[in-house]
């Protein structure tokens, strides 16, 4: 009964904090708002759909449901689940936030997985994508490539360094039943026009939450109370008070920390290893995001807070090891909205887009052989 009570209080307190703030701070509020949303269709917008288009057309098409079959024995020698879960962890890393959240919680909700492999794939399975990586960290942000790729490294470690410390999370065998559903075969354009639909309410989501949360950082920042907590945590840890800053609201809402955090004055590698950290944490948006996929099935989200908190660490961590052995440099003067550099090779691009044709195409050519 206490515990409902202290959490009744906190909601009421967020409640009207945020009812206050948003009627006190009405212009900053509509500024911080209006700068999001130009952020949402700047970074996200480019970045985001179209893989979230081609991660839900590999479920949507039953590419995802013979790749798992297939991926049985290596799942459970690495991690000890099933070979279901490979579709949500492949999604999760090609797909970006929250796309490895929804699919997991997708094929919980379906029967392919129990509560317990559900709870321990929320561990590692929810990760940033190449594509946000990439150009909107490392081109966007930093108009570099060698920062994007040195970022989506760092990251790409930790998340299995993660699923591989899974295996070893104490849990006990479930006695329930996994109803592994028979794969769709759904004609192209059907699976096609499904995909943009279901990818546009999903990136609406995601805005909408973007949004939400930079509304309440404008909030904490016109009231005073996120840059006395940034100059406090500047004075101990010696970080300029921007980069603080940046870090403190990148808790909350990744993507505007992420902004911030590069436009600050400071340490090249310092920024880049604070970024990582946001980038392995995701922040409260997305983590709201992924709660929201949640359906009449829920699972705990414990693993996944603690996943995530570790996930920034390790990332930040990796960054800190790569920063020293492989050192990068950015152009002198960075403003947004940049123009991007050089993209790669056409051989490189060429390459690439086999890869991840053949990722698409394989699961579908070995089912025709069977």
């Amino acid at each position: 009964m206490k515990k409902h009570n202290f959490t009744g209080i906190l909601t009421l307190g967020f409640l009207l904090f945020s009812f206050y703030g948003f009627l006190r701070y009405a212009s900053p509020v509509r500024e911080a708002v209006g700068a999001s949303l130009g952020l949402v269709s700047r970074v996200l917008i480019p970045s985001l759909f179209p893989t979230m288009v081609i991660s839900s057309l590999f479920i949507a098409s039953g590419a995802a449901f013979r790749l798992g079959k297939r991926a049985e024995k290596p799942m459970r020698l690495l991690f000890d689940l099933p070979g279901e879960a490979a579709s949500p962890l492949l999604l999760g890393l090609i797909g970006g936030y929250p796309i490895g959240a929804k699919s997991t919680l997708s094929l919980y909700a379906s029967g392919g997985l129990t509560s317990d492999e559900a709870e321990r794939l929320l561990f590692f399975s929810n990760n940033a994508g190449p594509a946000f990586l990439l150009l909107s960290v490392g081109l966007t942000l930093y108009s570099s490539w060698e920062v994007g790729f040195l970022l989506f490294f760092s990251h790409l470690l930790a998340a299995f360094t993660l699923a591989f410390l899974s295996r070893f999370i104490p849990h006990p065998r479930s006695h329930e039943k996994r109803n592994v559903p028979s794969a769709p075969s759904p004609s192209f354009s059907a699976a096609f026009t499904s995909s943009v639909a279901s990818s546009a309410l999903s990136l609406l989501n995601l805005a909408a939450f973007v949004v939400f949360f930079s509304a309440v950082i404008c909030v904490l920042r016109e009231c005073g109370l996120l840059p006395r907590t940034a100059m406090l945590l500047s004075r101990l840890s010696g970080l300029s008070r921007e980069t603080a800053e940046g870090l403190l609201s990148g808790l909350i809402e990744m993507t505007g920390g992420l902004t911030r955090i590069s436009a600050a004055s400071g340490d090249l590698s310092e920024k880049l290893i604070l970024s990582s950290f946001l980038l392995g944490w995701a922040g409260l948006s997305v983590h709201f995001q992924a709660l929201s996929f949640q359906g009449e099935k829920p699972v705990s989200f414990r693993f996944y807070f603690i996943g995530k908190l570790l996930h920034g660490l390790l990332s930040a961590f990796y960054t800190f090891l790569f920063t020293r052995l492989f050192p990068v440099s950015v152009p002198a003067a960075v403003t947004f909205p940049l123009s991007f550099p050089s993209f790669p090779s056409p051989g490189t691009f060429l390459l690439f887009s086999l890869l991840c044709s053949l990722v698409f195409i394989f699961p579908l050519v070995s089912e025709k052989k069977l």
